[in-house]
């Protein structure tokens, strides 16, 4: 859409009767879907309203596309009318994580919309977000001091975030073996520490399945310029999902990988004994040969006797976090795609960068508590930020390589964007401890998107061959980039950051001031991707 300066110069286009007609089709269509879905609100039949809701708001987003909108300020107020009940019924239905992300869309349009800023508080308390909560009504309240409902709302949350700290106190020193029981969380039940000693010697259940929704393999989601992405119903779906998405596809890549070797040796060690057997009967020394061969063991085994993840409670290691990206996802995402986890545990380390609130704020050196996060189906996120150098946190919680009964001991670890090859000093002590501990660690690698990784994506693997890293996954292609494609001013402020700036901050949306979108995506330029491919290496080679 231009700028009215534009479309003065240039005249004004001559529209398509048969789109005006269809775009008249369309807005009629969503307005009878939202009344339809308000009467079937009204009935108590919430989720299909906001399936109906859902459909109206694509007609909206379609009109939004091609500008065929009979009415552009009508239609602007229908998709809020559609993203505010959408939020209502998500609330009722106990969705708390997306009835936020609705509520956030109503508010980029109308800042001031008190239905939308109640019902965040809401979601945000049900989440035990009660800093978010408590934000959000005192935003409200400034603007109705008379609002009871916020009011009440308010005193609750106070009260309940008083308790929640207290509750997380007790948590953080038993996590820290300082209660009564020591390292509860990281001992599975009986059934699931079963599976996984099982997992020792069965290729098979070293991690749970992993259950994609059907979005998350929607190639649209993942080639889509960032700068027209509101159009979309869950406007922040890439940014925010794309590395935990990353770190399942690459936990499935070194499964299979495991799966394939283990097979492989046990097709080896049959053989071996089979042989053995024929040529021991041939001397009349069955038993001696047969006994021999009990006592050969192949060292590729070793090799693949991996700690299982397959368990309820799992910890995860993210080193070089940034409050710009790792914070901000939605690390749920993992949870929802492993129904079996009962527990997450995400250690974020890092926060060394000049910029960001966690950069600005944290003490250096200091483990911080937990942040718990409760997802719709009562399981919890527990998100410990740690501001400091990798061999620093290692050194803060003694045991935490060591020990596997620690709290805190990893499952695996990611290294996100990590530029080993550009900073390889800064990086050695921490690749030094994952390979001496035989951690599983997964990489996720910047640069372009190609169907197959060129030289320039393989250098950070070559860094960590060089290192006597024993690769298991080798550089492959991601499904789930975050490609850089920015508005023209965006790629200006890139430059000017010069050869030694920081480039993998930027995504391009920051600096788009006004104007519309799409338009703006038409003078984009394509920089590269975040996670644009990974690989996973464990241990050293031997």
């Amino acid at each position: 859409m231009e700028s009215g300066a534009a479309a003065v110069a240039r005249g004004p286009p001559i529209a398509d009767p048969e789109e005006v007609d269809e775009g008249k089709r369309k807005y009629t269509q969503a307005t009878q879907e939202k009344e339809e879905g308000n009467q079937l609100f009204t009935k108590g039949q919430v989720q299909e309203a906001i399936d109906i809701w859902r459909h109206a708001l694509k007609l909206c987003y379609e009109l939004s596309v091609s500008g065929t909108a009979p009415d552009a300020a009508a239609m602007g107020k229908l998709q809020v009318a559609l993203e505010s009940n959408i939020a209502a019924g998500l609330l009722k239905e106990g969705f708390y994580s997306r009835c936020i992300d609705h509520c956030e869309h109503v508010l980029q349009v109308d800042a001031d919309n008190e239905k939308a800023l109640l019902r965040m508080a809401k979601a945000h308390s049900e989440l035990q977000e009660y800093s978010k909560a408590e934000q959000t009504l005192r935003r409200l309240l400034e603007l109705r001091p008379d609002n009871q409902e916020a009011s009440r709302l308010y005193r609750q949350i106070r009260e309940a975030r008083v308790e929640h700290k207290k509750q997380q106190k007790t948590l953080f020193k038993s996590m820290l073996g300082k209660g009564e029981n020591g390292h509860a969380l990281a001992v599975s039940p009986p059934k699931a520490q079963e599976e996984a000693d099982a997992s020792r010697d069965s290729p098979t259940p070293w991690m749970w399945s992993v259950e994609f929704h059907p979005m998350d393999r929607d190639p649209t989601v993942w080639k889509a310029p960032h700068s027209i992405e509101s159009l979309t119903e869950e406007c922040n779906f890439p940014l925010t999902r794309g590395l935990p998405l990353s770190i399942l596809a690459a936990l499935q890549a070194a499964d299979k990988v495991r799966q394939t070797a283990v097979g492989d040796a046990k097709k080896n060690a049959s053989r071996r004994l089979a042989g053995g057997e024929q040529d021991a009967s041939a001397t009349g020394t069955v038993c001696a040969s047969a006994a021999g061969q009990a006592g050969h063991h192949d060292p590729a085994e070793d090799l693949w006797s991996w700690r299982s993840i397959r368990k309820e409670v799992l910890c995860v290691h993210l080193i070089g976090s940034t409050s710009a990206h790792e914070m901000g996802c939605k690390f749920t995402v993992l949870m929802e795609r492993w129904p079996n986890v009962k527990t997450l545990i995400l250690v974020f380390i890092g926060f060394l960068g000049p910029h960001g609130k966690l950069e600005n704020t944290l003490e250096r050196g200091k483990l911080q508590p937990p942040a718990v996060v409760k997802t719709e189906d009562g399981r919890e996120q527990l998100a410990v930020p740690f501001k400091g150098t990798y061999e620093e946190f290692v050194q803060a919680v003694p045991g935490v390589l060591t020990h596997e009964e620690c709290t805190f001991f990893p499952d695996f670890a990611v290294l996100s964007t990590p530029l080993f090859a550009r900073d390889l000093d800064s990086w050695k002590p921490a690749l030094k401890l994952l390979l001496d501990a035989n951690v599983l660690s997964i990489v996720t690698v910047s640069g372009p998107v190609t169907d197959q990784p060129g030289a320039e994506l393989k250098e950070e693997e070559e860094v960590v061959r060089h290192q006597g890293g024993r690769i298991v996954v080798p550089t492959s292609r991601n499904e789930f980039p975050i490609i850089f494609r920015v508005p023209g001013e965006a790629v200006k402020k890139r430059e000017e950051l010069g050869a030694d700036g920081d480039k993998t901050e930027f995504i391009g949306n920051e600096f788009l001031t006004s104007g519309d979108t799409a338009q703006a995506s038409r003078h984009s330029a394509v920089v590269g991707a975040k996670h644009a491919a990974f690989f996973v290496f464990r241990g050293r080679d031997k």
